[in-house]
């Protein structure tokens, strides 16, 4: 299956398109907020894409930090 996750890159792995490796979730079962499932830290592949994830987003949102350009 597919999902949509947030990650901190380097600069040079940040491209749109780059495919990367990366652990997702925390240490020790996750955070303790009842708000998120216990989960165990996995290595997971993905794909680098430009934030907003929607081209409308990108494309036709007023000026501002979710239409600048990096």
């Amino acid at each position: 299956g597919r999902m949509l996750t947030l990650a901190m890159l380097d600069a040079e792995h940040a491209v749109p398109g780059t495919e990367v490796s990366l652990v997702w979730g925390e240490p020790n079962g996750g955070t303790k907020k009842l708000t998120v499932e216990p989960h165990k830290q996995v290595e997971i592949s993905a794909v680098v894409s430009p934030v907003p994830y929607a081209d409308v987003a990108r494309t036709g949102y007023a000026n501002g930090w979710r239409t600048r350009q990096a």
